[in-house]
């Protein structure tokens, strides 16, 4: 068999100034430690690059440089080109380096493949791995020690993404493209609110892998109309519905110029920086009647108050503190109402402002995300448009338990189990007013009607703003009956007092002690008349 085996044996730069060809069936063998220098010429290999350990092909110059390996695999690349084009792929089992931050690779359609214990050095704005086209730069055997892929989509886009991968160690592949798009890789460009770039994630084995990701964008050439950078975090798209990005995912960026943010718990796919645009928020239409409003003349509630001229078209005060204190996300703009909603009459004119909460199954202690929503007559709970459904941060792959409570009504959640799971695309129902065991605990509602049969919250915690705001008392200390008295005067019982009160609890725009439609007979009702001295304390 004819060949031609040449050895580069001595640790000293050997400068090929002229276009280097190493035919079929030829080596080209370069001993341990030696390094190859190959100036402003093509690099093609039809054979055999026999790269000894710790040796080095350097290629340089100002001219673009194009390298095939045929399949070689080598030890150390230095990259001192402007521009190195590969025209297959390439393994690079040592140090790939950019040493005078001012070279490319530019990868077309072909992988740049990092073996195990590869790294990557000299890395920068100017000096990086182009994903232009369908190549990949890829890493063997990725573990739990962070490897950056200094990878950009074009020669002046530098988009590092820094993968860990605390799941099954694989070999992990990254490509940069040009944009996100609205499916993710098909679809239209994204214009707004995004990061103008997106990763594409590959792993060589399907599953195992729990990827932590920290990407990186330039201010000035990245960031889309629209975009956030103080609210922001990765998105990842969801086959087949939409950018998946949990509201515990947001933050500020990190750095100035580049910025950074950083998620864990990924698997691959396509990934982005996304702002509260794309973060994820699930449907729910809860229903539920509160008793102190309630006639079973109607079969609904009282929209008395609406008509106040104090009623708030900002959430009230109450809803913020004590155990209305909010978790998770909330809207930078607030809860707030156009006026013209409480001129809506009939089944769905707007009773009052309620308090949503979605908790842990686990511990349904923990409140993991809370919103602010309106009532209707016949029980609905809608937002902030007073028709649509309630929509609230959180994930459509995590169940919640559903707790729902007014400022002096108890407050009443779903039951303990594995909670309710919720959709971004379709509205979750869930009617507390059919049965006490939609809710936790015994008896944890008031019957307030037989024909239908409903029940609502029970009313009269008038004192919702003090320490125990967690129970209804007629008697006693700390009861709601003497908050009412001194409404309306200790002395002058028989008083009324106007408006929009945490006291007013059958919700009809007055506070009274004695007379018809008082609200200490509310508190009695939910005591129990015979027992007066008995104490309603909430199930949560």
């Amino acid at each position: 068999m004819r060949y031609l085996l040449l050895f580069l044996c001595i640790s000293i730069t050997n400068i090929l100034s002229a276009q280097l060809t190493i035919g079929n069936g030829i080596t080209l063998g370069i001993s341990g430690n030696a390094v190859v220098t190959v100036s402003g010429m093509d690099i093609n290999n039809q054979g055999t690059i026999a790269a000894g350990p710790a040796s080095t092909l350097r290629v340089q110059g100002v001219a673009t440089q194009c390298l095939r390996t045929n399949g070689s695999p080598l030890q150390n690349l230095v990259v001192e080109q402007t521009q190195l084009d590969l025209l297959d792929n390439c393994t690079v089992l040592g140090i790939l380096s950019f040493p005078v931050q001012g070279g490319r690779v530019i990868l077309g359609n072909n992988d740049l493949v990092l073996g195990t214990d590869a790294t990557v050095s000299g890395h920068g704005p100017n000096a990086f791995v182009v994903t232009n086209n369908a190549g990949e730069m890829a890493k063997q055997n990725l573990g739990a020690v962070p490897f950056t892929f200094p990878v950009g989509n074009n020669a002046n886009s530098y988009n590092p993404l820094t993968l860990a991968e605390n799941g099954t160690a694989d070999e992990i592949s990254v490509r940069c493209t040009a944009s996100p798009l609205t499916n993710g890789d098909s679809g239209a460009p994204i214009g707004s609110d995004m990061v103008n770039t997106a990763w594409e994630v590959k792993e060589a084995n399907a599953g195992g892998s729990s990827l932590a990701a920290t990407a990186q964008w330039s201010a000035t050439e990245d960031e889309l109309p629209g975009f956030v950078r103080t609210d922001c975090g990765i998105a990842r798209y969801n086959t087949g519905t939409d950018w998946d990005l949990p509201p515990a995912g947001m933050a500020n960026a990190a750095g100035s110029d580049p910025y950074s943010r950083s998620r864990s718990g990924l698997t691959p796919g396509i990934l982005a920086v996304a702002d509260e645009a794309f973060m994820n928020r699930v449907l729910v239409s809860p229903k539920v009647m509160l008793s102190g409003p309630y006639s079973t003349v109607t079969d609904q509630m009282s929209d008395a108050l609406r008509s106040l001229v104090d009623f708030p078209l900002s959430a009230p005060a109450t809803y913020g503190s004590g155990k209305f204190t909010h978790a998770g996300r909330q809207p930078i703009s607030g809860y707030s109402i156009d006026p013209a909603i409480l001129s809506v009459t009939g089944s769905n004119a707007i009773v009052d402002w309620v308090f949503l909460w979605f908790k842990d199954p686990a511990n349904p202690a923990t409140n993991l995300q809370t919103s602010i929503a309106l009532l209707q007559r016949d029980g609905d709970v809608v937002d902030m448009d007073g028709v649509s459904p309630v929509v609230i941060p959180g994930n459509a792959t995590q169940n919640y338990i559903l707790g729902i409570g007014h400022r002096n009504h108890l407050t009443v959640r779903s039951p303990n189990g594995s909670g309710l799971n919720f959709s971004e695309t379709a509205t979750t129902v869930y009617d507390f007013t059919t049965a006490q065991n939609k809710a936790h605990g015994t008896n944890p509602m008031r019957q307030v009607d037989t024909s239908p049969i409903k029940f609502g919250l029970y009313a009269g915690n008038a004192n919702v703003n003090v320490a125990s705001n967690n129970n209804v008392k007629y008697n006693g200390s700390a009861n709601d009956r003497t908050v009412i008295l001194q409404t309306v005067g200790i002395l002058t019982p028989n008083n009324t007092v106007a408006g929009y009160r945490n006291d007013d609890l059958n919700l009809d725009g007055l506070v009274k002690y004695n007379g018809s439609a008082n609200d200490r007979t509310v508190i009695l009702q939910t005591v129990g008349i015979l027992t007066p001295s008995n104490t309603v304390t909430e199930q949560l």
